[in-house]
């Protein structure tokens, strides 16, 4: 079992996984995430990767269509980051 983390090191780890989780958020929602994984399932070519491709795909077009709030994910995800709190934990 590994030993656990104190002070400096752990407060270094916890910032270093909380920037790779807004990084992931930040990238799992935008257009080119999904227009690639689409790209990537239908490479496979079966059955069931087309349609997740096909899935992948809507949602890309959906996040064209109706947009994403950049500034409302960032506000949320930096609230949770730092005070781990959300908006209706707030209000």
């Amino acid at each position: 079992m590994a030993a656990s983390r104190g002070g400096a090191d752990r407060d270094a780890y916890v910032a270093n996984f909380q920037r790779r989780v807004i990084q992931s958020a930040l990238t799992d929602a935008s257009v080119w995430y999904y227009r690639r994984r689409a790209a990537t399932f239908n490479a496979v070519g079966t059955t069931e990767c087309d349609e997740i491709a096909t899935a992948c795909s809507n949602h890309a077009a959906f996040i064209e269509r109706y947009g994403l709030d950049q500034d409302e994910l960032l506000r949320d995800l930096f609230a949770v980051a730092v005070f781990g709190v959300t908006d209706e934990e707030v209000a």
